[in-house]
């Protein structure tokens, strides 16, 4: 009986390592397609699919990669910590962003040329749009980047976003829902920052209700249909969001001593620091605190606020702005490699 006993012991020992390895050896290793050359992959007109959907399409598995000098660019960006792995940088299900003609290389340097601050860099602003939803290059399809999903209630009143789990700032922090509807509630509709509502967020004149359901979902709730709304946030280069975490210490509805920090820094309370992070307007071209107050930036620890968009700045002056790559961003390619 004890001879029988080991021998199936052993025989189950076998069966379990021959169906490990055998499970191993079919699990593919995902394809870097491009446009040009899919592989037999179907590739969705705006040649984004979030990871958990090519890998499903194309039977495979994907591993993930950085940018080599990531480190070295994170150490440049003021009040940045140390990086955990670029798996833990990214959300839970990136976004993969399917090349035209190849696989890049990461490094190299991009210069553009402007005549004045905001509008002069527009067509990177164009590059770098990163909002809940954005326009596929043929304008045929909205698809969601910030947001992992949408959707309309029956009469287009209420407008309910779904974020990714697992997405993060520029500077390590969790995004969240949340920071939708701090965007809305507490920024479009403080008079404090936009002494005259902006018309463009408005829904027939009236402002909307933005509410925060859970971490990763909120909703806008409108006075009236407008099934337009989503058409307008993707082709908007002002971001539909707002880190928190972030501005939320100098908002004195969120933090008690906001004008005591703020006076720290030499600025004269909480919303003179938000309208030096925030400019008073949507537009991310707007001068920086490194050109509005680096001294007041600097005290303050942060030189710009964390950003979702692939890139994050961290010089400017009169003549030059520099940028180096987000280490948080959420996109990679089809090799895996983070964008």
């Amino acid at each position: 009986m004890k001879k029988i006993k080991i021998f199936f012991i052993f025989l189950t020992s076998i069966i379990a390592f021959l169906f490990l390895n055998s499970t191993v050896a079919f699990v593919a290793v995902c394809p870097a397609i491009t446009i040009a050359d899919t592989q037999g992959i179907d590739v969705d007109i705006s040649k984004m699919m979030d990871v958990s959907e090519f890998e499903k399409a194309g039977g495979c598995t994907m591993s993930f990669s950085d940018n080599p000098k990531i480190s070295e660019y994170n150490a440049m960006i003021l009040g940045n910590p140390d990086l955990p792995p670029v798996a833990d940088r990214l959300p839970n299900d990136p976004l993969v962003i399917i090349p035209n003609s190849l696989i890049g290389i990461h490094g190299g340097q991009m210069n553009h040329l402007g005549n004045n601050t905001e509008a002069g860099t527009g067509e990177f602003t164009s590059v770098r749009n990163t909002n809940l939803v954005v326009f596929d290059d043929q304008l045929k399809k909205i698809h969601p980047l910030v947001a992992q999903s949408y959707e309309w209630n029956d009469d287009f009143t209420e407008l309910t976003f779904h974020t990714r789990p697992g997405l993060k700032w520029s500077n390590g922090d969790p995004f969240t829902a949340h920071d939708i509807t701090f965007w809305y509630m507490d920024f479009i509709l403080d008079e404090n920052i936009y002494p005259k509502r902006p018309t463009k967020w408005m829904v027939a004149e009236k402002p909307m209700i933005a509410e925060t359901i859970n971490d990763t979902t909120m909703k806008f709730i409108l006075p009236s249909p407008k099934p337009g709304l989503v058409g307008q946030m993707a082709g908007d280069y002002g971001a539909t969001y707002l880190p928190k975490k972030f501005l939320s210490q100098f908002h004195p509805k969120y933090n008690p001593d906001a004008d005591k920090l703020a006076q720290a820094a030499g600025l004269e309370n909480g919303y003179a620091a938000i309208h030096l992070y925030y400019h008073g307007t949507d537009w991310t071209d707007a001068p920086s605190p490194m050109l509005k107050n680096i001294d007041a930036a600097t005290k303050l620890g942060v030189h710009t606020k964390p950003m979702l968009e692939p890139w994050v700045l961290i010089s400017e002056d009169a003549d030059h702005r520099r940028w180096v790559p987000n280490p948080y961003y959420l996109g990679v390619d089809s090799a895996g490699q983070q964008l």
